[in-house]
């Protein structure tokens, strides 16, 4: 029982920062929760997202990559 605790935690170290640095935005700054915010984050993400996805398909098609330049 204490291997599978520790492995979780292990694996989920990097989730748990995520939310509790969140948490802690949102404790200091009670607007960071609206709704606004959360589209603004979207929003701002989203050209980092389709490149991560478009670079996800190049690892795995090892390496069959079609950019320009």
């Amino acid at each position: 029982m204490i291997r599978f605790i520790k492995r979780l935690l292990i694996q989920s170290f990097l989730p748990v920062i995520l939310v509790l640095t969140y948490l802690g935005f949102g404790l200091v700054e009670p607007q960071f929760f609206s709704g606004q915010n959360f589209f603004n984050i979207l929003k701002q993400s989203s050209y980092l997202v389709m490149l991560a996805a478009a670079q996800m398909v190049v690892l795995i098609t090892r390496g069959f990559d079609l950019s320009v330049g």
